[in-house]
């Protein structure tokens, strides 16, 4: 599983291959300030900036390459020694990313886990990171909260046959966004964290925001798991086409976090699975408040 000259010309097939001198291990960046010495930059453009103009930047810094798009290809006449460099002439340079990151995805076949929710996003991929830690398991998890279409394909294309599994958070803000990233992404698992006034703005009403969010299991095969807040009727008083696990404190969910108690920094409590109960402390100091939502 190699970012070479054959998996490029399968993706973007009416892509230009200005220079091609690919690097061992392609690694990906957006931002000219970050740039570290063997990224492959890839030129967007935003409301405010446009990545074209960093180009010679992210060189000068240590960039093993560029994508960028064939009507800016003039900006490569200033810099030196692209010869050792690897530079993609697309039409549009964020539309190649996406597509990049989305055939990379389809090389692996181990569990993919999108989380997403109103709040407690961050949190719960950052304890299940802990735990796969714990666990001894080679695994990927999204840096911080890339989130978005684009923080979603750069960690993406951070995927490598050696891991065992990947974990991604996944957040939206705007209709039919969800169902965008769970085409890209294609977790084999999802968790939906809760269903909250977060994004009213952009996606509406509560029932349109779960109706959203909902969609992160759009493309769940009859393998696929979904994991949702039992506690919230409008996730829970749905009809789902695969498996689902309830989490919560009712007493009508698979998970059930029961008795808690919140002491100086610790919350402990009993955990009920199906029918196997385990007393739970945890120390909830360096914990977001929306954790527990």
């Amino acid at each position: 599983m190699r970012f070479d000259k054959s998996f490029i010309i399968k993706t973007l097939p009416e892509m230009s291959i200005a220079f091609g001198h690919f690097p061992e291990q392609a690694t990906f960046s957006i931002d000219s300030r970050d740039i570290k010495p063997g990224d492959i930059f890839v030129a967007l453009k935003g409301v405010d900036h446009d990545g074209h103009d960093f180009v010679v930047q992210a060189f000068q810094k240590g960039a093993a390459g560029a994508i960028i798009a064939e009507s800016k290809k003039d900006i490569l006449q200033s810099i030196r020694d692209l010869e050792t460099k690897l530079v993609l002439l697309v039409n549009d340079p964020l539309d190649a990313f996406v597509r990049l990151a989305a055939q990379w995805r389809l090389q692996f076949n181990y569990p993919v886990i999108a989380i997403t929710g109103s709040v407690g996003k961050t949190s719960t991929k950052e304890f299940l990171s802990q735990i796969m830690s714990l666990a001894g398991r080679n695994y990927l998890v999204s840096h911080g909260n890339q989130n978005t279409k684009i923080g979603l394909a750069l960690n993406m294309l951070r995927m490598k046959a050696e891991h065992e599994l990947a974990i991604f958070e996944i957040g939206i803000s705007r209709r039919g966004e969800m169902a965008e990233l769970a085409h890209l992404l294609r977790p084999t698992s999802a968790a939906v964290t809760n269903i909250g006034h977060q994004h009213m703005d952009g996606l509406g009403s509560l029932n349109d925001i779960a109706l959203e969010k909902r969609d992160v299991f759009k493309y769940f095969t009859e393998d696929s798991i979904g994991i949702i807040n039992g506690d919230q009727p409008i996730l829970a008083h749905v009809s789902y086409q695969h498996p689902v696990i309830k989490f919560g404190s009712k007493t009508t969910n698979q998970i059930q976090a029961r008795k808690m108690r919140v002491s100086g920094s610790h919350i402990s409590f009993v955990l009920k699975i199906y029918k196997k109960k385990y007393s739970i402390v945890l120390d909830h100091s360096h914990v977001e408040p929306c954790l527990m939502c």
